[in-house]
Formats: C-alpha cells, sequence, structure tokens
C-alpha cells in the first residue's frame, strides 16, 4: 500500500473590489491580498490531498554510500540572501558540484573570499534582476555554455564534467517565475507560465550532448506536477528527490495572513545514473532550501 501526498495549485480566484477587502474562508487555503489602485486582489492558493493509498515507508536515503559517488547540491540562494548563513552551509556540505541560482556580483565576491578552496573550478554567470548563475566544482569544468530561455527569461548553464562516476552532462536551470513582466502574480502569468516552462525545457535539453547521462537540477518554480518535470518524466528521467522525501518544501513566502509553502527546486538524473539518497536542509539562509543527492552510475552490459 502506498500513501502519497500532492499537493498542488487547484484554483486562482481573483476578486476585485474598490477600497473593501473580503476574507474567503476554506479550509486548506492561502490568501494573498494584492492592493492596486484601491482595489483588493486576492489570490487563493488551495493545496490539496490527492491521493490517499495506504501507506509506505519511503526508503532511508544515504548521501555518502560506499563505492564511487557524485554529491550534487542545488540552490537558490536569494539575491538578497543571507550571505553568511549560504556559505557557512555550503562549506558543510562539501558537494561534489554545487547549482546555484539568483547569484550576482557581490554574491561572487562573498563566495570567492568565504568559501573553503574546496571547489577549484567555478563558472559565473551574471544576469538582470534575480538571472545569475553559479556552478561551483571539484572538476574541470571545461566549456560550460550558456543558455538563453527560449521564452525570454532566465537562463541555464550547461556543462561537461567529467567526474568519478564518469563523464556527465550538467544542466543548472531557473524555470520562469509564475510573474508577469512587471514582477506581480497576476491570473494570466499563472495560467500561462505552466506552458511556458515545458517550452524552455524542450528548448535546453535540444542543445545538450545526447549521448552523456544528464543531471538537470535548479530552481523549476513549479512542484512535482508542474510541465517541465513532467516532460522530464516522459524522457525517463528520475525526480530523485520523490524518492526519498515527498512532503518537505523547498520553498516558503511568508505574507500577514499566510506562510505559501511548494516544492519548487529539484535534480533530476537520467539512467544509467541512480540515486543512493536525496534530501532537503533547513538553512533558513534563503527563501529556498538547498536540495541535495547522491548519485553512483549503474553498470552497462
Amino acid at each position: 500500500m502506498q500513501n502519497e501526498w500532492q499537493y498542488r495549485l487547484l484554483r486562482v480566484k481573483i476578486n476585485r473590489m474598490n477600497g473593501q477587502r473580503r476574507k474567503i474562508k476554506k479550509a486548506g487555503a492561502a490568501v494573498i491580498w494584492e492592493i492596486a489602485d484601491g482595489r483588493a486582489v486576492s489570490i487563493v492558493v488551495m493545496e490539496l490531498l490527492a491521493v490517499v493509498a495506504g501507506c509506505r515507508t519511503l526508503p532511508e536515503a544515504n548521501l555518502t554510500p560506499d563505492g564511487e559517488s557524485l554529491k550534487v547540491l542545488t540552490y537558490n540562494v536569494d539575491v538578497h540572501g543571507d550571505m553568511k548563513g549560504v556559505t557557512a552551509f555550503l562549506n558543510e556540505a562539501k558537494g561534489d558540484i554545487v547549482l546555484l541560482q539568483e547569484i550576482d556580483k557581490q554574491w561572487q565576491a562573498y563566495l570567492d573570499a568565504h568559501l573553503v578552496p574546496a571547489y577549484p573550478y567555478v563558472f559565473f554567470h551574471h544576469y538582470p534582476k534575480e538571472g545569475g548563475m553559479a556552478i561551483l566544482s571539484r572538476y574541470p569544468l571545461p566549456g560550460p555554455e550558456v543558455f538563453q530561455s527560449a521564452a525570454g527569461w532566465l537562463p541555464a548553464i550547461y556543462v561537461k564534467v567529467s567526474t568519478p562516476v564518469g563523464e556527465i552532462g550538467i544542466l543548472n536551470v531557473h524555470l520562469k517565475p509564475p510573474v508577469s513582466e512587471h514582477s506581480r502574480v497576476t491570473l494570466g502569468s499563472l495560467l500561462t507560465t505552466p506552458g511556458i516552462h515545458r517550452k524552455e525545457i524542450n528548448a535546453h535539453l535540444a542543445r545538450v550532448d545526447p549521448n552523456l547521462p544528464m543531471i538537470i537540477a535548479g530552481d523549476f518554480n513549479e512542484d512535482e506536477s508542474g510541465k517541465a518535470c513532467k516532460r522530464l518524466k516522459e524522457l525517463g528521467c528520475v525526480d530523485v528527490l520523490s524518492m526519498y522525501d515527498r512532503h518537505s518544501p523547498t520553498w516558503s513566502y511568508p505574507n500577514l495572513i499566510w506562510t505559501l509553502r511548494d516544492r519548487y527546486d529539484h535534480i533530476f538524473i537520467e539512467p544509467p545514473m541512480a540515486c543512493t539518497g536525496a534530501a532537503v536542509f533547513k538553512v533558513k539562509a534563503s527563501d529556498h532550501e538547498p536540495v541535495v543527492a547522491a548519485v553512483q552510475m549503474n553498470d552497462v552490459e
């Protein structure tokens, strides 16, 4: 028997009123109030228990397996995040390959000054607003490529890396946030973003080396039921966090009424790679939490 909780965006309801707020009372609903031109816009985000089918204990995560392995870490550090807290975690986590999102020049300078010399190979790409990214690695990063978003939003970084488990492709992504061009949550942005995510991931994958097994990780701005995640699963990729943890949020946003939480950050792997463990770490230095996974390479006959 299996017990699976799926948190989904069930409905977005926008009520516009002149000079008045209306409270919406729904069990399990989160309400965001946005005041614009004297009108209150309420966005109701409902979390629904989708499947309850018995219970099954998930396997225990092993982040330090015997044999050759690769520890991969993805972390949206928040361009305004706690640099000291993030850096302390990175020093302690000792990832082999670290994928960062929302990096700017100030972040780069701080990381350069405060990270232990565990990452002799680094690549930073700066982009306006929250679009900057970085890869920190224990292994050489020859010729990293920057992929621009097919939808005109945030870029991705792709690099081929020779590691103890073999040569692999690494794709660090930051898909479009569910906001409009003016960085506001609107009904239109919520409805169109899922399709944009699928377009973005398809465009990125069209440019990678198809002969190398891939690790695709980063801030997807969607949970496991999103269209980009579904697309990767259609292609045979494995969502490793869901193998070991199906509940822990990786993103949170407090407001006056509710704290919104979701699972926006993911690590996907392609066969013949296999995962021995994955986990979310509660660092509380950013609006996101880091996701860490250990992977090995299965023998291929």
